[in-house]
């Protein structure tokens, strides 16, 4: 039966190789989680990109894991996906020396490439390109554009991210602020942020613009992400 399933997995492996699998991109459903990681813990987005993107059931895992299952203890398993892991970082060891080889002219010129082909961080990551920037004097808000960007197409239901930045100390206490999202002079909203309790209202809320999603603190800065739905 042990032969069968390994030959059954090899066959697999043959079909995983040459034909591939289907993909899907996990930003829709991550967008939140991701973004909240990105400001407060940026560092830990490629470790948690990493996890994510190893979570897969591939063939080589699978004939492993049936190898594995086949030795006789816990300490031999330890041993054989030990060596399995070693085999397989024998692929990302020259990541290391990637930023040596970014100062070659060669290797900024490929990244000229890849940049025209327009491949960038998905903007429920990052908020959206920023619309609008107004000036209060002491802090400044940044309003980002609608993003309804979905693996194909636009989605019906989105996220509208606004940050209220700081020049050189911290933000007032209290800010109440109406939003004209399409500059056309007519506000759509109005947000009422406490900077101490990291809470927000939104007035009016329903129609277009849903609820407060999130009130993301990120330093002296604060981000709030709205729910919103399109017109």
């Amino acid at each position: 039966m042990v032969g069968v399933a390994t030959i059954g997995l090899a066959l697999l492996l043959i079909v995983y190789g040459f034909v591939g699998r289907p993909r899907s991109c996990l930003a829709p459903a991550s967008g939140a989680a991701m973004e909240r990681l990105h400001l407060r813990k940026p560092a830990l987005v490629p470790v948690m990109l990493g996890l994510i993107t190893g979570v897969n059931v591939c063939p080589p895992f699978l004939m492993a894991f049936g190898n594995a299952a086949q030795l006789p203890g816990l300490g031999p398993c330890l041993l054989f996906f030990a060596a399995f892991s070693a085999g397989t970082s024998v692929y990302h060891a020259p990541l290391p020396l990637v930023g040596m080889a970014a100062k070659r002219e060669v290797v900024k010129s490929v990244g000229r490439l890849v940049a025209v082909t327009g491949l960038h961080v998905h903007p429920l990551y990052t908020g959206g390109a920023v619309a609008q920037t107004i000036d209060h004097g002491r802090y400044q808000t940044l309003i980002h554009r609608p993003v309804f960007d979905g693996l194909v197409g636009q989605r019906e239901y989105g996220i509208l991210q606004i940050r209220w930045q700081p020049k050189d100390a911290n933000l007032p206490e209290r800010i109440d602020e109406a939003i004209d999202l399409d500059a056309d002079n007519t506000s759509e909203f109005t947000i009422r942020l406490n900077t101490k309790t990291n809470t927000a209202d939104l007035e009016p809320s329903g129609e277009r613009f849903l609820s407060i999603d999130e009130v993301i603190p990120v330093a002296n800065a604060r981000v709030v992400r709205i729910s919103l739905k399109r017109r």
